[in-house]
């Protein structure tokens, strides 16, 4: 799934469960197989992935947690040699 995201900013409001209902649906209910998924980049004004202590922050945790979701900092480092 290339880039992906809602874009919350001053005029855009959060959409409940985005991440962990949405996305995480889309990802899972027809038994894909998919390679990665990438959301669009935050900048200062708005933000697609919430920051701490924004409102939707629970939503996207949920969606880290559940089954089948790795995030970048959990994949193991394949180009260094042992």
């Amino acid at each position: 799934m290339t880039e992906t995201g809602f874009q919350i900013n001053s005029s855009n409001s959060l959409i409940d469960h985005f991440f962990s209902g949405y996305i995480y649906s889309a990802m899972t209910k027809y038994d894909l197989e998919l390679a990665f998924v990438m959301f669009w980049a935050n900048s200062q004004n708005r933000y697609y992935v919430p920051p701490a202590g924004q409102t939707d922050t629970q939503y996207f945790v949920t969606f880290a947690n559940k089954a089948g979701s790795v995030l970048q900092n959990d994949i193991p480092d394949i180009h260094t040699l042992p």
